[in-house]
């Protein structure tokens, strides 16, 4: 995301706070849960969700 903040800036005409405010609100969005998710996985047993994962994050590079 930070790398997309001078194509919003000179492209989109977005402004330096509305681009920051973009980038710190991916940033919380994936900093955020990763505790919870991270205590879930500890105290359970969720070894299909990495499989998930796997194709979830190829899904979203595809």
């Amino acid at each position: 995301m930070p790398a997309s903040v001078p194509y919003f800036v000179l492209e989109r005409n977005y402004g330096y706070v509305a681009a920051s405010g973009l980038t710190l609100a991916a940033t919380l969005g994936s900093a955020l849960p990763q505790p919870v998710i991270g205590l879930l996985v500890d105290r359970r047993r969720v070894g299909p969700l990495a499989a998930v994962g796997v194709v979830l994050a190829g899904l979203g590079v595809g």
